[in-house]
């Protein structure tokens, strides 16, 4: 008899468990869900009242100016308008928040705190142009935390001032110098101002990724003075990375020369070369380099063998035969890669 009841007990005590753990559950989730819809509610009631203040007709904001989460998705919404109107609208918008005081109350946000909670404080400075502005913007920049420096640097850009690459690399030595946030303003900065990309590409002992980020800039730019240095790149730079983003680049802008690099390219003993060498005559159609092709479909690298594949798919018949010459005559590697390209394109044997 006591068994029994110890597990009548035991069973109890745990069905007693089961269901507070399911009430606590059903608990959470009702608070997750109520956050949700009021943070959904702030979310819209913000967003029409930046838009009726930039657009008209009001001319006031109301808001707490104690709630630093409400602020903070105030100063999210700042800096997206901040990137969409300009003139007479900025103009209005940025004189009812110094009326308003919230001026003041998101620039003690933006310098100081959590770094992470200053960030979002630190982008809506946009929204709010002028003199005090961009010199509390440029204090921010010079402080020692790479993420909040950036945050001031991409706000100054935005707002048309005077950043360079080096500000933005400046701490490209640490773990923060090459995030996609740095390399993306770093490449705005390339395609701006080309001629000041080219001392950071040419030279060996700087960071790769941002080579090749500024290398693709200089190609978007379409400045033709930046050709002499992507040719050099592609023929010699100790970086197959930076060789590969040269024939990308050159491809891209197909001024004279191309030939000749991309024949020396898909000689490379880099597979990184190879491969771009391979993509960029089937983005470019140049059919008389459709034959050094069929050797890269026996490449070690498979990257190589798909982009010598996919270009000579391109080439149009001129492809099309060398692929089935290396589907009968290759070694088994091409003849794989030939076969399998004649499958699956449907391409005739």
């Amino acid at each position: 008899m006591t068994v029994l009841w110890l597990i009548w007990w035991l069973a109890a005590l745990l069905a007693t468990l089961a269901v507070g753990w399911m009430l606590t559950l059903i608990g959470l989730r009702e608070v997750h869900e109520t956050r949700r819809a009021e943070r959904l509610t702030l979310q819209r009631k913000t967003r029409r009242q930046l838009l009726d203040v930039a657009l008209g007709p009001s001319e006031t904001l109301i808001w707490d100016r104690r709630d630093v989460n409400s602020l903070a998705v105030l100063a999210a919404y700042l800096a997206e308008l901040a990137e969409l109107i300009k003139g007479p609208e900025m103009e209005r918008l940025s004189g009812v928040l110094r009326a308003s005081g919230l001026y003041r109350r998101l620039l003690r946000l933006a310098r100081r705190g959590d770094p992470d909670g200053r960030l979002v404080f630190i982008e809506a400075m946009a929204a709010m142009p002028g003199r005090e502005t961009v010199r509390i913007l440029n204090t921010i920049a010079n402080e020692p935390l790479p993420q909040v420096s950036l945050a001031a640097y991409r706000t100054l850009w935005l707002m048309g001032h005077e950043v360079t690459i080096e500000d933005v690399q400046r701490d490209a030595e640490t773990r923060d110098g090459a995030t996609l946030d740095r390399l993306e303003l770093t490449g705005q900065i390339g395609e701006a101002h080309p001629q000041r990309a080219l001392p950071w590409i040419l030279n060996e002992a700087a960071n790769e990724a941002v080579r090749v980020r500024l290398i693709d800039s200089v190609a978007d730019a379409d400045w033709p003075p930046g050709d002499e240095a992507l040719h050099q790149l592609a023929a010699d730079s100790a970086s197959p990375n930076v060789r590969a983003a040269a024939l990308r680049a050159l491809a891209q802008v197909r001024r004279p020369g191309l030939g000749r690099v991309l024949s020396e390219g898909v000689a490379s003993e880099d597979w990184q070369v190879r491969a771009e060498a391979a993509r960029a005559i089937g983005a470019c159609e140049r059919r008389d380099l459709a034959e050094p092709l069929g050797l890269l479909l026996g490449d070690e690298n498979w990257a190589v063998r798909f982009n010598a594949g996919s270009a000579l798919s391109k080439l149009g018949p001129a492809g099309q035969a060398i692929i089935a010459e290396v589907a009968a005559r290759g070694h088994p590697r091409a003849r794989r890669t030939a076969e399998l390209l004649i499958q699956t394109q449907g391409l005739a044997a």
